[in-house]
């Protein structure tokens, strides 16, 4: 029995020195798709190297190629190369679907555009994990959405000619004739070979052109397309951050950052023995960035929705430009309330306004956006007062939310109002002090020219978007 009881004590520290001198000698193998030209291979690699150089410094990328997948012998291939090949194999794109179809058995970790949870063969779901963002319908939606309106009819598409995209642009075609939107694709072979590819885009009437992430083939790419958008003044939208802040104009972008450490810590943590499973797939949403200087630079108005929660890069430029047009930015930072069914159009006057005079949204202007409705209590009203005189510099209103900021007379911000006569006739004396605006013809007034453009027309109709919630106007004119 004390023999027994050794034995095992000494079988298990034989083990633990086994292990230990194991993982300090190791050679890890991560196997990708041979030619693949995708960011993300280059985020995750990147990223491990950074993360854990033990690793790095003993690794062996090897490249397994999947051209036979579409016959049983060809798949059977597949397989056996990456069980006998690699210890954890990595993927993304359109080779993760021929990953899934051929069933492997080796760890994967995947990087991909949608939830591909459901996709997972039942045979792959204990050595499958990964990091998954928006569908590829939400991306194009989001992608638009950066243009103003006028410019979401024709896109153009550019790729490399080397970049395996030829699903992901049927997939995107599919896509944009379902949101009418005229997607023109277009390819290069290396990057002296895109001033063609750009002029050809401007002479077919592009309004802009997409740039998707896995569509560059060197660095060089990037710069002439970023060189080419100046010139032709045709903007460049993409997904990639970083491509942003070097002179993109913007997009729904994917933060490097961010993905690649998660997927280099997943790899990590599987190359040292943790099963797949045990490691939760995670969603990694986009964040609009915006490149105010290339904005500027082009033109482009973005949409106010987009710049209220986009992150803005490229300020240091664009301060310079500010600086030659002759306006400078006043010091400080301001911080401007506005009721968040303002009418977009007044909105927009009232931005313009400021930025003539040196006040610049995301630079030293500050939007807050409030909810106020005829609905609201007393006690919101008066928690809204103290917040608004918090939070605000200035609070700019319509008529409309006048009329229920009169109510609040605990607001200490000053308050800037256009509206008709009648509604700042019942301001409290309190608030007195506090008010200053524009005023414009009173309700009757406009009544009696109406009539006076129309005489002897009994019914009048009025029309307002729904959108723009006003309900108190509509009441004013019926009476």
């Amino acid at each position: 029995m004390i023999r027994k009881n050794i034995f095992i004590i000494l079988t298990v520290s034989a083990m633990i020195g086994f292990f230990s001198n194991t993982v300090l000698s190791a050679q890890y193998r991560i196997g990708v798709p041979k030619n693949h030209v995708a960011a993300p291979y280059k985020w995750f690699f990147n990223s491990l190297a950074g993360k854990n150089p033990a690793i790095a410094k003993d690794l062996t990328i090897v490249e397994i190629d999947l051209e036979g997948y579409r016959d049983s012998a060809g798949r059977e291939k597949i397989r056996r190369d990456i069980a006998e090949k690699c210890d954890l194999f990595f993927s993304t794109g359109d080779d993760l679907n021929i990953i899934f179809e051929v069933g492997i058995t080796s760890p994967l970790l995947f990087f991909s555009i949608s939830d591909l949870t459901a996709s997972i063969p039942e045979s792959m779901r204990k050595n499958t994990t990964g990091i998954y963002r928006e569908s590829k319908a939400e991306l194009f939606k989001q992608l638009m959405q950066i243009l103003p309106e006028d410019q979401r009819k024709r896109i153009g598409m550019i790729y490399c000619r080397g970049g395996k995209l030829e699903k992901l642009m049927f997939n995107f075609m599919q896509l944009s004739e379902k949101m009418g939107v005229e997607l023109i694709t277009k390819s290069f072979s290396d990057s002296s070979d895109i001033g063609r590819v750009m002029q050809e885009f401007k002479q077919e009437k592009a309004t802009a052109v997409m740039l998707l992430p896995p569509a560059l083939c060197s660095e060089q790419d990037l710069i002439e397309i970023i060189a080419w958008q100046k010139k032709l003044s045709l903007p460049v939208i993409g997904q990639i951050k970083e491509q942003i802040k070097q002179g993109i104009l913007g997009g729904p972008a994917m933060d490097s950052k961010q993905i690649g450490p998660n997927l280099a810590d997943y790899a990590t943590k599987i190359l040292r023995g943790r099963n797949p499973h045990q490691l939760p797939i995670k969603f990694f949403g986009a964040k609009y960035v915006v490149n105010l200087n290339t904005a500027s630079q082009l033109g482009t108005i973005i949409p106010q929705a987009i710049i209220e929660q986009a992150e803005i890069v490229g300020m240091a430029n664009h301060n310079k430009v500010i600086e030659k047009n002759n306006i400078s930015p006043v010091a400080g930072n301001f911080t401007i309330g506005v009721p968040a069914n303002l009418p977009a159009p007044l909105l927009k006057s009232l931005l313009q306004a400021l930025e003539d005079r040196g006040y610049f949204l995301e630079m030293n202007l500050r939007l807050v956006h409030y909810e106020i409705s005829k609905d609201s209590s007393a006690a919101q009203l008066k928690k809204l007062g103290q917040e608004l005189s918090a939070k605000t510099d200035l609070i700019f209103t319509n008529g409309t939310n006048l009329i229920l900021l009169k109510k609040i007379p605990t607001i200490s911000s000053p308050i800037c109002f256009i509206s008709t006569q009648e509604l700042i006739t019942d301001i409290p004396p309190s608030l007195k002090k506090n008010f200053t605006g524009v005023i414009r013809a009173s309700v009757l007034s406009l009544m009696d020219m109406i009539q006076q453009m129309m005489p002897g027309k009994q019914r009048v109709t009025v029309m307002s978007h729904s959108a723009t919630n006003l309900p108190e106007t509509e009441s004013e004119y019926r009476n």
